[in-house]
């Protein structure tokens, strides 16, 4: 690990950090209501994010009950929320096709279904933007999933998401410890 400054991430981060006297491991998925990844800690507190609509919320995680698994690529700050970001969006190439005509080709990563029916957030590659669709509770709609190459889904995920806003937010729990005094192991 490189020693601790409180404006910068460090270079690397432990896959694990301690929080009273317990080990979890970062990027471990919990639930609390919605899905949550931990992140890390600081003196008073787990940090971790959770789904807010159409990105992340950091939020701070009350003691889990169970300690989760532990993803095993995760080496900096940037590898820990591109696996948050998979993990709770985890965003497809898509056809969404109602009546054997095509509405909309992109990245889903985002859904909510509710009595109206449902709310896919789409992100449109060629155009760089993201789009919401709603499709009514009756409407045929049959949705084609291709799989993201882990490599390319990484590129993806930063040009979809404030992917440099969640970092600018973290940055304010550096002076607290987050990923630097809270560490634990290699």
């Amino acid at each position: 690990m490189s020693g601790p400054t409180f404006n910068e991430f460090p270079q690397k981060i432990s896959r694990f950090f301690l929080f009273n006297g317990k080990v979890y491991p970062r990027g471990g998925l919990i639930k609390k209501g919605k899905r949550v990844v931990i992140l890390g800690a600081t003196l008073n507190y787990i940090i971790g994010v959770r789904q807010l609509d159409n990105d992340l919320a950091v939020i701070e995680v009350p003691m889990p009950n169970i300690i989760p698994s532990s993803p095993r690529d995760i080496t900096t700050v940037d590898d820990l929320l591109i696996h948050a970001y998979n993990v709770i969006f985890t965003p497809k190439y898509a056809e969404i096709m109602s009546n054997n005509k095509t509405i909309a080709v992109g990245i889903i990563y985002s859904k909510n279904i509710s009595d109206k029916g449902s709310t896919y957030w789409i992100y449109d590659t060629e155009e760089g933007i993201r789009t919401q669709i709603e499709i009514g509770k009756r409407d045929n709609i049959i949705i084609k999933y291709v799989e993201i190459p882990k490599n390319e889904l990484n590129e993806l995920i930063k040009k979809i998401f404030n992917f440099e806003g969640l970092k600018e937010i973290l940055r304010q729990y550096l002076q607290h410890g987050l990923f630097t005094l809270d560490s634990y192991g290699e």
